[in-house]
Protein backbone atom coordinates (compact mmCIF):
# COMPACT_ATOMS: atom_id res chain seq x y z
CA UNK A 1 0.00 0.00 0.00
CA UNK A 2 1.21 3.85 -0.69
CA UNK A 3 1.59 6.04 2.18
CA UNK A 4 -0.39 9.51 1.31
CA UNK A 5 1.51 12.14 0.80
CA UNK A 6 0.58 15.36 1.72
CA UNK A 7 0.86 18.02 -1.46
CA UNK A 8 4.09 20.16 -0.25
CA UNK A 9 3.43 23.44 0.40
CA UNK A 10 5.69 26.33 -1.73
CA UNK A 11 5.69 28.67 1.48
CA UNK A 12 7.43 26.63 3.35
CA UNK A 13 10.48 27.30 1.95
CA UNK A 14 10.20 30.75 3.39
CA UNK A 15 10.56 31.57 6.59
CA UNK A 16 7.83 34.33 8.02
CA UNK A 17 10.38 37.26 6.97
CA UNK A 18 10.72 35.64 3.83
CA UNK A 19 6.67 35.28 3.51
CA UNK A 20 6.20 39.09 4.27
CA UNK A 21 9.05 39.48 1.78
CA UNK A 22 7.11 37.60 -0.68
CA UNK A 23 3.96 39.71 0.10
CA UNK A 24 5.85 42.97 -0.67
CA UNK A 25 7.00 42.08 -3.99
CA UNK A 26 3.60 40.54 -5.28
CA UNK A 27 2.17 44.28 -4.08
CA UNK A 28 4.80 46.10 -6.05
CA UNK A 29 4.45 44.04 -8.98
CA UNK A 30 0.71 44.99 -8.88
CA UNK A 31 1.66 48.30 -8.35
CA UNK A 32 3.97 47.92 -11.79
CA UNK A 33 1.49 46.24 -13.73
CA UNK A 34 -0.89 49.03 -13.18
CA UNK A 35 1.06 51.48 -13.40
CA UNK A 36 2.22 50.23 -16.73
CA UNK A 37 -0.93 49.82 -18.07
CA UNK A 38 -1.24 53.37 -16.97
CA UNK A 39 1.11 54.93 -18.72
CA UNK A 40 0.57 52.93 -21.85
CA UNK A 41 -3.31 54.10 -21.83
CA UNK A 42 -1.87 57.74 -21.13
CA UNK A 43 0.45 57.37 -24.21
CA UNK A 44 -1.79 55.73 -26.60
CA UNK A 45 -4.68 58.62 -25.76
CA UNK A 46 -2.06 61.08 -26.09
CA UNK A 47 -1.02 59.77 -29.60
CA UNK A 48 2.92 59.21 -28.82
CA UNK A 49 2.01 54.71 -29.06
CA UNK A 50 -0.04 53.52 -31.68
CA UNK A 51 -3.68 52.71 -30.44
CA UNK A 52 -4.31 48.94 -30.61
CA UNK A 53 -3.45 45.77 -28.84
CA UNK A 54 -0.76 45.21 -26.69
CA UNK A 55 -0.16 41.59 -25.30
CA UNK A 56 -0.32 41.14 -21.63
CA UNK A 57 3.22 39.97 -21.53
CA UNK A 58 4.26 43.40 -23.45
CA UNK A 59 3.44 45.12 -19.93
CA UNK A 60 3.49 42.36 -17.37
CA UNK A 61 7.19 41.57 -18.16
CA UNK A 62 9.19 44.51 -16.99
CA UNK A 63 7.50 43.96 -14.12
CA UNK A 64 8.13 40.49 -13.20
CA UNK A 65 11.98 41.26 -13.72
CA UNK A 66 12.47 43.96 -11.72
CA UNK A 67 9.83 42.65 -8.84
CA UNK A 68 12.01 39.36 -9.15
CA UNK A 69 15.49 41.90 -8.48
CA UNK A 70 13.98 43.29 -5.70
CA UNK A 71 13.03 39.70 -4.36
CA UNK A 72 16.81 39.00 -4.85
CA UNK A 73 18.41 42.29 -3.41
CA UNK A 74 16.11 42.23 -0.53
CA UNK A 75 16.73 38.87 0.28
CA UNK A 76 20.85 39.36 -0.01
CA UNK A 77 20.76 42.56 2.35
CA UNK A 78 18.43 40.70 4.97
CA UNK A 79 20.28 37.74 5.16
CA UNK A 80 23.70 40.02 5.23
CA UNK A 81 21.82 41.68 8.02
CA UNK A 82 21.04 38.23 9.98
CA UNK A 83 17.51 37.82 8.74
CA UNK A 84 16.77 34.41 7.66
CA UNK A 85 14.32 34.36 4.35
CA UNK A 86 15.24 30.81 3.26
CA UNK A 87 14.06 28.42 5.56
CA UNK A 88 16.82 25.55 5.72
CA UNK A 89 15.58 22.23 4.95
CA UNK A 90 15.41 19.40 7.61
CA UNK A 91 17.55 16.14 6.35
CA UNK A 92 16.08 13.96 9.04
CA UNK A 93 12.53 14.14 7.56
CA UNK A 94 12.43 12.59 4.40
CA UNK A 95 9.08 14.39 3.43
CA UNK A 96 9.75 17.75 4.09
Amino acid sequence: MSEQRSPKDPLRMFTFAGRLLLLATLVIIGGMFYWFVMFVHDKVQSGALPSGHYAVAFLLIPAVIVAGLFFGLASLILERLGVRIWRKSDDNNPHA
